[in-house]
């Protein structure tokens, strides 16, 4: 089952594939340099999320079985790192930039993990619960909103895009497979 939607206005490209047999979902937006990518693997539950604008790349794996997050964020050699294993409970954050702040905290009970980074009123929030394992990364840079939400129980997958009022929204539901993609101009 393949479900190509294609959308080209002033220089606006939107494809959204849908794979039935391995589930996947490829959202994808060109606008001025912006590249908006998202992949969903039902056997692994891997998610990335790739955001390309002006050299800020931002990656997100969600591996189920190690439970592996990874925040990427190249922008003028700056490196963000964060790892999560379930069994050792290990945090590993690697950060190399002058005068920025990065706050994160790890509660073992519930599995909360909140990164916050700021960078010229640029905020990145990276929250992660064990039991209904929500996913969500906010991205704050001139005008620009990402969030990612992910829930196991309904596998609902949300990809706000706000970039000079132009909203994304992708929703995903694996009983009925309901997939809606909303683009306004």
């Amino acid at each position: 089952l393949l479900i190509v939607l294609y959308y080209h206005q002033h220089n606006y490209l939107l494809v959204l594939y849908y794979y039935q047999y391995n589930h996947r979902l490829v959202l994808y937006c060109h606008q001025h340099n912006h590249l908006l990518v998202l992949y969903y693997y039902q056997y692994n539950h891997l998610l990335v999320l790739y955001c390309h604008q002006h050299n800020h790349l931002l990656v997100l794996y969600y591996y189920q079985y190690n439970h592996l997050l990874v925040l990427y964020n190249y922008q003028y050699n700056h490196l963000l790192v964060l790892y999560f294993y379930q069994y050792n409970h290990l945090l590993v954050l690697y950060y190399h930039q002058h005068n920025y702040l990065l706050v994160l905290y790890c509660h073992q009970h519930n599995h909360l993990l909140v990164l916050y980074y700021y960078q010229y009123n640029h905020l990145l929030v990276l929250c992660y619960y064990q039991y209904n394992y929500l996913l969500v990364l906010y991205c704050h840079q001139h005008n620009h909103l990402l969030v990612l939400y992910c829930y196991q129980y309904n596998h609902l997958l949300v990809l706000y895009y706000y970039q000079y009022n132009h909203p994304l929204v992708l929703y995903y539901y694996q009983y009925n497979y309901l997939l809606v993609l909303y683009y306004y101009q």
